[in-house]
């Protein structure tokens, strides 16, 4: 594996790809994150930053999470296609405890289980068109650029954190020694570097930086074709227009899934602190049940839907609580000071434990359910009633 220097080629990727006065909430920013083969078979590695989430419905607060990171290939080798852009999706063991105590993270050369996704596709080297590829099985890899891609997929908050330091430190320009000591922190040695661009862009400086001086394939003779002063100012006008429209489509999006990127950052952060609350607290089968539906939601839904609680509170954590009891229990005098016990009782108590989330809302962190009976009710049994869920 041969891996290029931050140094020898930043400048270059700056004024090539950055679009000034953006910054990493507005636009997608890439990472060259490796370079592997000898002359005449190499391949560039290009990663995006944003990772999406994939996680089905049925592995939601589990130890694994699906993760999927857009990296883009580009190949030397005349029997490859020019790149391949693919949908990378890796298991990733949960940073966030779910009442089990929070997955132990795998070791660096740990190997990891992915797939690529759907969506994916290849530009033929053969006439320079587009085509699509195939979803995969999941499989073990261990191969150290599937490495990478796992830790960067998997860490997305300590990317994001490192691409807003490489932001901050240079203010027009996106430093990648800045981004390269944030990543240090999550065992990312090698040095990478941030760039802004696409497919086509990443191509162009393979061919003409990483792989400066080698002989390009152009089985299509389309590269070989000088472009006449017309076509390129058309080619210039159309980029113009591409990115005039890429600036008000960013925007569109921006107002539109920005409140929902707020309110999702708001729920990860939350999770981490209901986690941090419980520490570690073991909960039955009920609790579980319970704080699987309600972690996260407002009191006021609380209230609304359960009734009015008793409210007691204790530093920045509050208490609502609900219960109810049955007792028909009495004492009878039997034969000259000898008492017997009659009856039956349970009693159910539910706490909704709250605390502020980012924004100072309390939001539910814990439920806690304790029931106490005669006869060995289930908490199910004693609690009916009070063992609402949101919307019902």
């Amino acid at each position: 594996m041969r891996n290029l220097t931050v140094a020898k080629w930043t400048s270059y990727v700056s004024l090539a790809f950055l679009w000034p006065g953006l910054t990493h909430a507005d636009y997608l920013v890439d990472v060259f994150f490796h370079m592997q083969g000898e002359p005449g078979n190499r391949q560039a590695f290009f990663a995006n930053t944003l990772v999406d989430d994939r996680t089905p419905l049925s592995m939601l607060m589990g130890p694994i999470e699906i993760k999927q990171l857009d990296v883009t290939v580009i190949y030397e080798n005349a029997q490859q296609p020019e790149w391949a852009e693919m949908r990378l999706q890796f298991e990733c063991a949960s940073k966030v405890d779910f009442g089990k105590g929070i997955p132990k993270q795998p070791a660096w050369t740990d190997p990891v289980k992915m797939r690529l996704g759907e969506g994916g596709t290849i530009l033929r080297r053969s006439d320079l068109k587009i085509e699509s590829t195939p979803a995969g099985a999941w499989q073990m890899a261990s191969s150290p650029v599937l490495l990478k891609a796992h830790k960067l997929a998997c860490n997305r908050d300590e990317v994001n954190a490192a691409v807003n330091a490489a932001v901050r430190a240079s203010g027009k320009t996106l430093d990648s020694t800045a981004f390269n000591t944030e990543l240090r922190k999550i065992g990312l040695t090698e040095d990478m570097t941030l760039i802004n661009g696409s497919a086509p862009q990443y191509l162009e400086l393979a061919w003409s930086v990483l792989w400066a001086g080698s002989k390009r394939p152009d089985p299509s003779g389309k590269w070989a074709k000088k472009a006449t002063p017309e076509e390129k100012a058309a080619a210039m006008a159309k980029i113009a227009e591409a990115k005039t429209q890429l600036a008000e489509l960013t925007k569109k999006t921006k107002q539109a899934y920005e409140p929902k990127i707020q309110a999702a950052e708001i729920k990860f952060d939350f999770d981490k602190v209901a986690a941090k609350l419980r520490n570690g607290r073991k909960l039955n089968r009920t609790e579980s049940q319970m704080l699987m539906v309600w972690q996260g939601k407002l009191e006021e839904e609380v209230a609304s839907i359960v009734g009015r609680p008793s409210l007691t509170t204790t530093g920045n954590v509050r208490f609502l609580s609900y219960g109810k009891d049955y007792d028909t229990r009495a004492v009878y005098d039997y034969k000259g000071g000898t008492y017997v016990t009659h009856g039956i009782y349970w009693s159910c108590d539910v706490q909704f434990v709250t605390t502020p989330d980012r924004q100072g809302a309390f939001r539910v962190a814990d439920v806690r359910i304790s029931v106490d009976s005669n006869m060995g009710m289930s908490a199910k049994g004693a609690c009916e009633g009070l063992l609402h869920v949101p919307g019902n």
